[in-house]
């Protein structure tokens, strides 16, 4: 075994390395889905149908938990899902 003094390369510590890398980008993926799925959402207002609040092209972050606890309150804007267009 070569000695690993000082400057010397010691692949062990490398695969160590690249492994907690690796554990960290995993989980980090695993809260953002969580995240987007369950809790927050960004999204884009597209035409003028909201015109005298919201732009056509701002940009929301939607909260999808608080509706999960309760109900839409009077002056909530609320996001709907085309039913021609789901993926809008």
């Amino acid at each position: 075994m070569p000695p690993t003094g000082r400057g010397t390369f010691h692949m062990g510590r490398v695969v160590e390395e690249i492994l907690a890398w690796l554990k960290t980008f995993a989980s980090a993926a695993v809260y953002a889905t969580l995240i987007v799925t369950f809790g927050f959402q960004v999204a884009r207002v597209e035409g003028h149908s909201m015109a005298a609040t919201l732009a056509d092209q701002d940009r929301l972050i939607v909260n999808k938990f608080v509706y999960r606890v309760g109900a839409p309150a009077i002056g909530d804007i609320v996001m709907l899902y085309s039913p021609r267009l789901p993926e809008q």
